[in-house]
């Protein structure tokens, strides 16, 4: 039996045979269910699954240890039109929630979000309730903006305060739509339900859009989009997520090694925190939109890491700075050799053996 504190799944590690990111659990046989149903549930793991077809619900697939992906939306939008997110209504089910939803937002495919009862996961509610019950409450399933404008509104109330905070909590999701046509139906629903002005929302929107530097600069951020990137985003996420970790990256200077300024700033602002945490009050203290979008997007990334598995990231991108510095070492050598300084020859060595 596990508390509060457990989580529900424990995380196994990615090898390079077995991609979580890539498997859906029991696709395989769902899939002509999925086809005659039109509809697909996707709950958070395997036991969830399970319980669903021992009550007669065939059309459901699991995600493993991991949050969904963009890989995973993709690929049952190729099975279905219907697609309903199942989760637990605790904290950590409505922040999974609420970064499965972002993520079908970017990638402009629908879904519901069916957020089951206080203490109940699908085994308990089958269990209790039935098969039919669930059906009817998978029905009456929130569609992704009513459900993220509950969220933002339960979080931060109908004052005016409250509704400029929602807004701007929504704001950064919206500005990832592409289609101009889809986000104005969504700046539509979020300006009629909090009573706001639509080209008061729609404003907002854009300012953000065109100061994020994924629209702003696609060429320059396409062409720095390499693994020490990533790595350091990577790495940003983690500290979002295990605060543990933040000691041994202030104390190694990992963020003085950074290439992306914004990812540092925000590295820098984390290590600042106090404790509690939380990451979604982050971007709140950043008046930079881009960065604002940034950290929204970071959140969103699978936050079911173990101190092993931060650690062996952080060294990952050690050794990928230090292969960077050997590199620019031995230039200079070379080049300290050509003109022939010997002395600085001999300081660049000793550098260059201090990082063997």
């Amino acid at each position: 039996m596990l508390d509060d504190s457990m989580p529900k799944y424990l995380n196994s590690p990615e090898t390079p045979i077995y991609h979580k990111s890539k498997i859906l659990y029991g696709l395989h046989e769902a899939r002509k269910h999925c086809r005659k149903n039109d509809q697909v549930f996707i709950v958070e793991g395997y036991m969830d699954l399970l319980a669903m077809y021992q009550h007669g619900i065939s059309y459901v697939v699991a995600t493993l240890g991991t949050a969904l992906t963009a890989y995973h939306i993709r690929l049952l939008k190729g099975y279905v039109e219907n697609i309903t997110l199942v989760f637990d209504s605790d904290q950590a089910g409505i922040q999974a929630a609420r970064r499965s939803v972002a993520l079908f937002l970017k990638e402009q495919v629908n879904a519901q979000v069916m957020v089951l009862p206080e203490g109940h996961d699908p085994d308990t509610f089958l269990s209790q309730w039935g098969a039919k019950d669930f059906l009817e409450k998978a029905n009456h399933a929130s569609g992704m903006i009513p459900f993220l404008i509950d969220i933002a509104v339960k979080k931060h109330g109908e004052t005016i305060k409250g509704k400029i905070a929602a807004i701007n909590e929504l704001k950064p999701l919206l500005s990832q739509i592409n289609d101009a046509v889809v986000r104005s139906l969504y700046v539509k629903e979020i300006a009629s339900r909090l009573n706001v002005e639509e080209a008061s929302v729609t404003t907002e929107v854009q300012k953000m859009k065109q100061s994020d530097p994924v629209h702003k600069k696609r060429p320059e951020i396409v062409s720095q989009n390499n693994a020490g990137q990533r790595l350091e985003k990577q790495i940003i996420a983690m500290m979002l997520h295990c605060t543990d970790i933040h000691d041994f990256v202030e104390a190694h200077g990992i963020l003085d090694a950074f290439k992306d300024e914004n990812l540092q700033s925000i590295g820098m602002l984390i290590l600042r925190q106090k404790p509690p945490f939380d990451p979604n009050q982050l971007i709140h203290q950043v008046e930079a939109e881009n960065e604002q979008s940034l950290i929204a997007s970071l959140t969103m990334i699978d936050q079911h890491w173990s101190r092993q598995q931060c650690m062996n990231m952080i060294r990952q991108f050690e050794r990928r700075v230090n292969a960077g510095k050997r590199q620019y070492l031995l230039i200079e050598i070379e080049k300290a050799r050509k003109k022939q300084d010997y002395q600085l020859v001999a300081y660049l060595q000793s550098q260059l053996c201090s990082l063997l």
